[in-house]
């Protein structure tokens, strides 16, 4: 009987092991596709720009903010092509040059700039406005002057710079190559804010959004119209200029001369025939 119950258990662990032998048969099992990762754009653009588009209100902004609080210089030329017997093209407009150490110490001087073939240019003084905090002194052909500083003279030349941008970068169509280091190079065409034909306009921006040159090329009432701002190294102080001691007080807000030379953003950066 013993010996019975051996053999049976024998051929039952025979049979075990003939399921889960080398010779069995398993069930296959399902396979799983897995889902797509969604990816991104890696490349990083400046603020406003993107690979075919620029928003001229963010990057206006961006640039105003950086120069609020930092020492800048910069220089924005408007000139427009104009024959002249015996000598050939002759181009003319506004400069502006504006220097900064701070919010409230500034220097901001417009004249007009004449070239001619051979790389002659002449600058003629028009006038200019100093800010060192506790006043603004301004100079025309006419005299200097000055009054206290007020609110509104604060960054002066910062928020000029955001409207220059501003107007100039403001374009209908734009290809932005960026680069490792963050910055980017804007080719637009078609301007929405310069009143022109054939708008053309290349930009160097920096990561933080800081726009370091730009040169536009536009053609208004016949004539050809260069548009150049550039970023310079900035000072490292801003000091009273030569005039500035011959100031005097002015008597009352009807009397001061801002209307006449405290020209806005605007009137600076727009093209005029």
């Amino acid at each position: 009987m013993r010996r019975a119950l051996l053999v049976v258990a024998a051929l039952l662990l025979a049979g075990c092991g003939g399921v889960t032998g080398p010779d069995a048969v398993s069930s296959p099992r399902p396979s799983v596709t897995p889902a797509p990762v969604p990816t991104e754009d890696p490349t990083q653009y400046p603020p406003g720009l993107r690979e075919r588009s620029v928003n001229a209100t963010a990057l206006s902004a961006a640039h105003e903010r950086a120069l609020r609080g930092s020492s800048y210089r910069y220089q924005f030329d408007r000139r427009i092509g104009r024959p002249e017997p015996g000598l050939g093209a002759v181009y003319v407009g506004p400069r502006v040059t504006v220097e900064a150490t701070g919010p409230r110490r500034y220097s901001v001087v417009r004249q007009r700039l004449t070239e001619r073939g051979g790389g002659l240019s002449v600058t003629t003084f028009q006038r200019a406005r100093y800010a060192d905090s506790d006043r603004v002194l301004f100079r025309t052909g006419n005299g200097t002057s000055r009054r206290p500083f007020r609110p509104n003279d604060t960054a002066y030349g910062a928020r000029l710079a955001g409207d220059v941008v501003g107007q100039y970068l403001a374009v209908g169509t734009a290809s932005v190559r960026a680069f490792d280091n963050g910055s980017a190079l804007v080719r637009g065409n078609g301007s929405r804010a310069v009143e022109g034909v054939d708008y053309r306009v290349t930009a160097m921006v920096s990561s933080t959004g800081v726009v370091r040159r730009f040169d536009a090329l536009y053609v208004r009432n016949g004539r050809v119209n260069f548009a150049t701002y550039r970023l310079g190294s900035p000072p490292a102080s801003v000091t009273p200029p030569p005039w500035a001691n011959g100031s005097t007080e002015t008597a009352t807000a009807a009397t001061s001369p801002t209307t006449a030379v405290n020209a806005t953003a605007t009137d600076l950066s727009r093209p005029r025939g």
